[in-house]
């Protein structure tokens, strides 16, 4: 684990507290998160590893950020990113606003958190984009795990296209605090374009070609076998996009 990362994290809980997410510190570190994961492992690891270098890690209370989460998603679920008020969140999960403040910083956090966890698969589909992967199978599990996510927190795509004015600009903030997939896979776009696996193009569009008709599929296609359905999304995918 690099001492870069493990000084990075450290300085995020002195100004955090432990509540800081993966997406928050591949940010400040400067790295993606498929090589933020690749090196650390997991969030468990990476405080362990924080430990043995003298970190002091501050206690949490236990469940108090997975009660807040489970709070912001029934609003959300109820009454639209609207409901998702710092205060209606305290009162739904039984907890202090003071409290939330100290957890997520403000409400454009408490969206970071909730669409990383929302995500909980971002994970592995980052990490599925791994540099030393089989490029068709990294990109299979990745689609793969998409539409997993979208059959369970298809929500909070809802969210994003009912929102409008202020509730989209909450969104926007709170999606610019994490790089989630799209970077990852931009990234992994023009790193294949340069070993000449993927014929030249803007990475960004392939980015959003190959999402867009993932997240079409899996929040209007009928429900199945993901992996076969991701493996036919990136046979067409491909069929226009590989280097001939």
């Amino acid at each position: 684990m690099s001492s870069h990362l493990l000084h990075t994290a450290a300085t995020l809980i002195a100004r955090r507290g432990r509540d800081f997410t993966m997406d928050e510190l591949a940010l400040a570190a400067g790295v993606s998160r498929a090589t933020l994961y690749r090196q650390v492992g997991s969030r468990e690891a990476l405080l362990a590893a924080l430990a043995e270098q003298g970190v002091v890690l501050p206690p949490t209370p236990p469940g108090v950020r997975d009660q807040a989460l489970d709070a912001a998603r029934a609003l959300a679920r109820r009454g639209g990113l609207e409901a998702l008020t710092m205060e209606a969140v305290a009162a739904e999960a039984g907890l202090g606003v003071a409290t939330l403040y100290r957890r997520f910083g403000d409400r454009a956090g408490l969206l970071s958190a909730l669409m990383e966890r929302a995500g909980a698969r971002a994970a592995a589909r980052a990490m599925a984009l791994d540099e030393d992967a089989e490029p068709q199978e990294a990109l299979t599990r990745l689609v793969a795990g998409a539409l997993g996510v979208l059959r369970e927190d298809g929500w909070l795509m809802q969210l994003g296209a009912a929102a409008s004015g202020a509730q989209l600009a909450a969104l926007h903030e709170a999606r610019g605090r994490s790089m989630g997939t799209l970077a990852a896979l931009s990234h992994w776009m023009a790193r294949q374009m340069k070993r000449g696996w993927l014929h030249p193009a803007d990475p960004d569009e392939l980015t959003m070609a190959l999402l867009g008709a993932t997240l079409l599929h899996g929040l209007m296609g009928p429900v199945g076998d993901d992996e076969a359905l991701a493996r036919r999304l990136v046979a067409l995918f491909l069929d226009g996009a590989r280097a001939r």
